[in-house]
């Protein structure tokens, strides 16, 4: 996957977690996720879109390192 040529756009990426050990293990999924990344120019920001924070309210995270995954249970 490529920078869209010459407008300096980043591509969008769909990326489901599937089983949560995919960020821990060697497979082909964490193979998939890291040829992304040298694939890619470093971003300037992530977007992270989840359903699976209900907080009874929109909101959005901005920091610069967030202190906390959306998806750790809160507590």
């Amino acid at each position: 996957m490529n920078a869209s040529a010459g407008t300096g756009m980043m591509p969008a990426a769909f990326i489901g977690h599937g089983n949560p050990m995919n960020a821990l293990e060697q497979n082909r999924y964490s193979r998939a996720w890291r040829a992304l990344g040298e694939a890619v120019p470093r971003p300037r920001a992530i977007l992270v879109v989840s359903a699976h924070w209900y907080i009874g309210a929109t909101a959005v995270t901005v920091m610069p390192r967030p202190t906390r995954s959306p998806c750790q249970p809160l507590g």
